[in-house]
């Protein structure tokens, strides 16, 4: 069964308006915020590709990480109203509505919250 979520709501991100600050995980990645160090979060495509790039021991300073290419594409994207699930949960400029549409053998089946 294949899961695939869509929100009908524009983004607020409060990283960008130092409402939320980035976040250090114990295992020693910058990351957007603390509500993104989850494990299906961290395992989405996007931040796979940002982790790659956000280890602090990897680099000598912290901007190296925020001004790279992933970086600043995931802000781009923000900027685009596409984010992670966790950014429509956390960031969302009005009441959460979302679609969920499940794949059950050829047939979709659509879920609203």
């Amino acid at each position: 069964m294949k899961k695939v979520t869509h929100y009908n709501r524009k983004l607020r991100p409060k990283c960008f308006y130092n409402e939320i600050q980035t976040s250090l995980t114990n295992r020693g990645h910058l990351i957007p915020c603390c509500n993104v160090d989850q494990p299906d979060t961290l395992a989405d495509p996007r931040m796979v590709k940002m982790l790659k790039v956000s280890k602090l021991a990897d680099v000598d300073r912290v901007e190296d990480i925020l001004e790279s290419k992933e970086w600043t594409e995931f802000a781009d994207n923000l900027n685009k109203n596409i984010g992670l699930d966790v950014c429509y949960e956390i960031c969302g400029e009005t009441k959460q509505q979302k679609t969920e549409t499940y794949i059950v053998g050829n047939k979709e089946v659509k879920v609203e919250h």
